[in-house]
């Protein structure tokens, strides 16, 4: 690694959004507890939303009876073709009520569970999370191995972080570090990182974000295809065969672009001036 490479990580791994954005959401020790917690709730709540599940089920039996009417007096009155198709649309609509209410019912039984098993955590004092089953004492383990081995260089921790902050199982959703992270470990010669970087400038790695509070880790870099291309050759220097493809598909795979192609260069666009 050279000094400019080692110095923006350096500045990269001492910011205060990668600490934040990297801070794991429950420890080993919570993790057991509040997984031994959900067992032992579970066992005895299985029954849990089944009343509301079954009250949803039963009011699309009533919808259906509402509904339902006797087409023997229309096969003497219109063709056997209308006659049919009639039989057909009513089973079809009698079927897709009681699908949406199959649906709805299992939805509104997961909300009810979901519930109050965190009115349950909140009296135990014990940590909720929505996504507890992501988790696992091997995963938390992998993740922070990742985080310390990211400080210290290693561009694969560095890549697999920051497919973690993309996905949001483990870490929270967290755009703009995650390709900031991306960018160093391309520098430090991992073809995925790169290509990761070359999709933020082709929006193509972008999440969905349903809270507004989102938008503060959230930065939507603008369709950039000089910068695409330029890391899409970077990528594919590095081995990237997904790379290699795209610019031949494009017709660039020998040309050169103009620009910055640097670790330094997407972290001051992603986070602002910390390198």
């Amino acid at each position: 690694m050279d000094q400019d490479t080692l110095t923006v990580l350096q500045k990269l791994t001492h910011s205060d959004d990668f600490l934040k954005a990297t801070a794991l959401p429950i420890d080993e020790e919570h993790f057991i507890q509040s997984e031994q917690a959900k067992k032992e709730w579970e066992e005895s709540n299985k029954s849990r939303g089944l009343g509301k599940f079954f009250l949803i089920i039963l009011l699309a039996c009533t919808v259906i009876r509402l509904l339902m009417f006797n087409p023997k007096p229309l096969f003497d009155m219109v063709p056997i073709s209308i006659y049919l198709a009639a039989v057909v649309v009513m089973i079809l609509v009698y079927v897709g009520i009681l699908f949406v209410a199959l649906v709805l019912g299992f939805k509104v039984r997961k909300a009810a569970r979901v519930k109050a098993l965190k009115k349950h955590f909140e009296e135990q004092g014990l940590t909720f999370l929505d996504n507890l089953d992501h988790f696992s004492v091997t995963v938390i383990r992998k993740t922070k191995d990742d985080i310390q081995q990211s400080k210290e260089g290693n561009a694969e921790s560095l890549f697999s972080l920051s497919e973690s902050l993309l996905n949001g199982k483990i870490l929270k959703t967290n755009y703009k570090v995650a390709i900031a992270i991306a960018s160093v470990a391309a520098e430090l010669g991992n073809s995925r990182a790169a290509l990761t970087v070359a999709k933020a400038f082709n929006k193509e790695r972008h999440s969905d974000f349903n809270d507004k509070d989102d938008i503060d880790n959230y930065l939507d870099f603008k369709e950039d295809q000089n910068h695409y291309i330029l890391w899409l050759q970077k990528a594919a220097s590095l081995g990237s065969y997904e790379a290699t493809s795209k610019l031949q598909t494009l017709g660039k795979e020998g040309s050169n672009s103009v620009g910055e192609c640097s670790a330094a260069s997407v972290i001051k666009k992603a986070l602002g001036p910390i390198v």
